[in-house]
């Protein structure tokens, strides 16, 4: 499986780099986000930009990433949705649960203020 990994303070980013995520790819792509969950990737950001054709297999992949964030006290976004597979999460009922917005841009803002909001959830809590 073919992707590129940017470890920024605040996030990871993972951006595949492949045309397409299905029951072959999406094991691989688990085991690799529950490796960076394990090495303190609290935040993370996907990047599908270059992916056109999805299975089941792979919404199920970016519930795992966003119960591990979630697990960590973070946060996931996901950018570069085709439509095929934005079709396959609302199928899924996914939409309210998966951070989903339409640019890169957008994602590190979306975890820019999940870190401000989660810092003052804790200082409210002191």
């Amino acid at each position: 499986m073919k992707f590129l990994l940017d470890k920024q303070e605040a996030y990871t980013l993972v951006a595949l780099e492949e045309d397409h995520l299905d029951s072959v790819l999406t094991p691989l792509f688990k085991s690799e986000l529950v490796t960076l969950s394990a090495e303190g990737a609290r935040n993370m950001i996907i990047d599908l930009s270059k992916v056109k054709h999805a299975d089941a297999s792979s919404v199920s992949a970016l519930l795992v990433a966003n119960n591990l964030c979630r697990d960590a006290g973070g946060s996931l976004a996901i950018c570069g949705v085709a439509e095929s597979i934005m079709v396959l999460i609302r199928i899924s009922q996914l939409e309210a649960t998966l951070n989903v917005v339409p640019t890169l841009t957008e994602a590190i803002e979306f975890i820019a203020f999940s870190e401000i909001e989660a810092e003052l959830r804790r200082a409210l809590e002191e």
